[in-house]
């Protein structure tokens, strides 16, 4: 290889070899980079695992399709307002600016005035009425999405059509709908970022115009800025954390304690009657201190988390940019019309490289839900691995009858039935002490017939054991 510069080298090489250079730098190598740095920079990886666990209760192929459909709508209105935007911002200046003119007399306040009317009517009204009607539009969109997904959990998740698995939300400690709260959180923190992004990318186009321009205010400005947010970054981040963890503490006392009330207020008269009024007084009284106790702290904190955030955006952050943009006005890259969008231009920039250090509050958050429902996946697991009982039907038969039928349920219960005949018509009482199988035993019933549920967990049935049914109806 002869030692000349690159452009260069590439001069002398032949068409076919430059183009076969690019196209193997631009189909393979750049996209493999971006690809890369998007990874890196971008909390991807995390939406990603948010997506494989929606898919569990939707459905892979259900869950692409109506992923694909929400993002064609938003990435056709979140970049249009992008580009919206810019203008909006461009004209809001320059209104701006012209107030400027009263001080030195080349306008006066009536004048002005007439100014504000015409932006109000000719910019503001407009740009409002597009941007509503798109995002309601978007909104609705996403609506759909979020609807289809909460009914994937709760209908046909929580009650498929071959059973009700309604058994892994009641050993649980939480309710239905705080799963599919969980989920719904899942799933708009996810989308929120990614229409976010979509509606900076016309912002961000604008970025190479600086660098070209002034390539070492670039080259000194965002590595300072992101410095600066780092140090702010590993502070609220770990403010996060302690928010997240009081959050998913309060929301399990939280369902515990409407659980309790629940089941207090439904056994009214029995407590009544057993004088045990004080101690259920106790209960909800322990609970709600706690409660109230956690949320205190969990507010405090974030009380906090909100201050450092605008204490550093109002008194770091702006006069840095505003330094940047003197530099950039100096050397006429932009105009005094463009001071509010290249801050945003550059405000985006680095929010762009620090998308996960500034986003650790919402995915923490994302996290403690992701925990929430992968402890939902767990309980639906266990619930359909505990089987039914094997059962037969005998149309000639009218009785039902059981044979050798044997089950155990931990390890201090073991029925055994030799033989048994229900004749239809009757009424039958089964009395025993608790914990000698009586629940259990009407449950391995309930496993049989058409509409069959899953054996109460831990319940085990002996080999050999012959449930026969006179019908499926049962």
């Amino acid at each position: 290889f002869r030692k000349v510069a690159l452009d260069g080298y590439l001069r002398q090489l032949p068409p076919a070899c430059a183009f076969a250079v690019g196209l193997i730098f631009g189909g393979f190598v750049l996209p493999r980079v971006v690809v890369g740095l998007a990874y890196y920079f971008l909390p991807l990886a995390e939406i990603s695992d948010m997506w494989v666990l929606m898919s569990s209760f939707a459905g892979v192929e259900r869950l692409r399709v109506m992923t694909t459909e929400l993002m064609i709508a938003t990435v056709n209105i979140q970049v249009p307002l992008g580009f919206l935007g810019i203008a909006f911002l461009r004209r809001s200046q320059e209104r701006q600016n012209r107030l400027l003119e009263i001080a030195n007399g080349k306008l006066d306040g009536r004048g002005y005035t007439h100014l504000v009317v015409r932006y109000i009517f000719m910019v503001a009204l407009p740009y409002m009425m597009q941007r509503t009607a798109m995002e309601s539009v978007n909104g609705y969109v996403y609506g759909l999405f979020s609807r289809d997904l909460e009914m994937a959990l709760r209908v046909e998740a929580l009650l498929p059509a071959e059973g009700a698995l309604l058994a892994a939300v009641g050993e649980s400690n939480h309710t239905a709908a705080s799963f599919a709260a969980s989920l719904s959180s899942v799933a708009s923190t996810s989308y929120g970022i990614v229409e976010r992004k979509l509606f900076s990318l016309p912002k961000l186009a604008l970025l190479p115009g600086m660098l070209c321009s002034k390539p070492w205010l670039v080259a000194t400005v965002l590595p300072v800025s992101i410095a600066l947010d780092a140090g702010k970054s590993q502070l609220v981040g770990f403010l996060s954390t302690r928010i997240e963890a009081y959050a998913q503490e309060i929301q399990e006392l939280s369902d515990r304690r409407d659980r309790i009330e629940q089941h207090d207020t439904k056994h009214e008269e029995l407590i009544r009657r057993g004088d045990i009024g004080e101690l259920t007084r106790t209960r909800w009284q322990t609970l709600t201190k706690r409660l109230a106790e956690l949320s205190m702290r969990s507010s405090a904190l974030q009380s906090v988390r909100s201050f450092i955030n605008w204490l550093y955006w109002q008194d770091f952050m702006t006069p840095g940019f505003e330094c940047a943009l003197g530099f950039l006005l100096e050397v006429q890259h932009i105009t005094n019309v463009d001071i509010y969008l290249y801050i945003r231009v550059v405000e985006d920039s680095i929010d762009t490289l620090l998308t996960r250090s500034r986003l650790q509050a919402e995915l923490a958050s994302m996290e403690t839900h992701a925990k929430r429902l992968r402890e939902l996946q767990t309980g639906l697991a266990a619930v359909q691995a505990r089987g039914r009982a094997v059962c037969q039907v005998e149309g000639s038969s009218d009785a039902l009858r059981l044979i050798d039928v044997g089950f155990s349920r931990g390890p201090n219960m073991h029925v055994h039935i030799p033989s048994l005949t229900l004749q239809p018509g009757a009424i039958y009482a089964v009395t025993g002490a608790n914990g000698c199988g009586k629940s259990t035993f009407f449950g391995i019933l309930a496993s049989c017939g058409r509409s069959r549920t899953a054996l109460p967990i831990g319940t085990e049935m002996d080999v050999g054991s012959k449930l026969i049914l006179p019908s499926d109806e049962l």
